[in-house]
């Protein structure tokens, strides 16, 4: 029953923390083709170099955060 409940706390701990969003972040940042999944998906594919410097900027605020 106690582990139970510890699971589930950290389940949902896990689902309000931002930082399942830092990989996503770096990964666009990097170059990944997600660009339609980011930002509004006006970038389909790769996004511009301004916008992956955004997301890089983005991944170290959420970490920040996390």
């Amino acid at each position: 029953m106690v582990l139970a409940l510890a699971l589930a706390w950290g389940a949902l701990a896990l689902y309000f923390s931002p930082l399942p969003w830092a990989p996503l972040r770096i990964g666009l940042a990097l170059g990944a083709p997600w660009g339609a999944y980011a930002m509004g998906g006006g970038s389909p594919g790769r996004l511009p170099m301004r916008l992956r410097g955004a997301a890089a900027v983005q991944a170290l605020i959420i970490a920040a955060l996390a």
